[in-house]
């Protein structure tokens, strides 16, 4: 998919980051919506179909970021991502840099069906450790999380979703949060739909 930088720095850039096992293209119907009213740009076709090390992704996918930000004249970055995308797009953020994240059926607890993937994305969706540190992540009080529900469908703040804080990290990880099915959902079957509820979030947040 091409990046559309039509608005200027009048307006944000939506930067799109494509989740496992996952091409950039499948998240162009989205960006055809939000390029109407944002600049919009998308995250390389990441390494092994976006199951290399979620590392070694985020810094290809902020490479190209500073690429946009410092070669066109667009507003500050939002990140849109689907899946592992939203935490590459979170690890890959400075403090205070973005003023929201809108992630997609984000595996912020990790995922069991992980295990039956091959790749070091994987491993680290399987790691509580490594998990932890994504939670503890700082990204400054000005930035804001949102995150959208297949089932509820819906975007509703982050905290909604977030477990007790005293709630172990292993009792997080026992209980799936969707279906498989419902995981690709938002960016197979309902893309468009989708789409206008983010492009609607993200405009009532201007």
């Amino acid at each position: 998919p091409s990046d559309s930088f039509d608005h200027g720095n009048n307006l944000p850039l939506n930067f799109l980051i494509q989740g496992l096992m996952c091409r950039s293209k499948i998240l162009e119907t989205m960006g055809d919506v939000l390029k109407e009213h944002f600049n919009v740009a998308y995250a390389p076709n990441l390494p092994y179909w976006n199951c290399g090390d979620i590392d070694v992704s985020t810094q290809i996918a902020r490479a190209k970021m500073d690429q946009v930000l410092r070669d066109e004249s667009v507003g500050e970055p939002i990140i849109v991502g689907h899946s592992l995308g939203a935490l590459i797009g979170i690890k890959a953020l400075k403090r205070n840099e973005s003023p929201q994240i809108v992630a997609i059926s984000a595996p912020f607890q990790g995922t069991p069906q992980a295990r039956f993937v091959p790749g070091s994305a994987c491993r680290q969706l399987l790691d509580p450790a490594y998990l932890e540190a994504l939670h503890n992540i700082d990204l400054g009080e000005d930035t804001s999380i949102k995150l959208y529900r297949t089932e509820q469908d819906s975007v509703v703040p982050f905290e909604y979703q977030m477990p007790r804080p005293d709630t172990p990290l292993s009792a997080r990880l026992a209980k799936p949060t969707e279906w498989p099915w419902q995981h690709f959902t938002p960016v197979v079957f309902r893309r468009k739909q989708v789409a206008k509820q983010i492009r609607d979030q993200l405009l009532g947040e201007r």
